[in-house]
């Protein structure tokens, strides 16, 4: 299931506009360099592998970040489970006991 922003967009939409934007970005930058393009070329991989890095760094926090979050979530819902059926025991108990304190009667026909 695709989210949409406030002006009706996917983000796979928003995602592609981004990239396009870059594309048309990087063309104009090459074009218009004042360096010879052996040297433009150079320095623009050495942006690219840069910014690689870097989001490969950051894409490393993520997953560890989500793992945490994961752990964390499955640590609640055992607990909340645990909790729950305490109570279902508690109250199946007390149920019990309350039966057992009932007078019986025994119904004529």
């Amino acid at each position: 299931m695709e989210t949409e922003d406030r002006g009706g967009r996917s983000n796979a939409e928003n995602f592609a506009w981004l990239a396009l934007g870059a594309l048309v970005g990087v063309t104009a930058a090459v074009l218009l360099a004042p360096d010879k393009g052996t040297h433009t070329r150079r320095k623009l991989a050495g942006h690219v592998k840069a910014r690689r890095q870097d989001l490969f760094e950051s894409s490393q926090d993520v997953i560890s970040r989500g793992r945490e979050l994961f752990e964390k979530g499955r640590e609640i819902a055992l607990e909340a489970s645990e909790l729950f059926e305490r109570g279902r025991r508690m109250a199946e108990t007390q149920f019990d006991e309350q039966i057992e304190r009932e007078p019986t009667f025994e119904r004529g026909l």
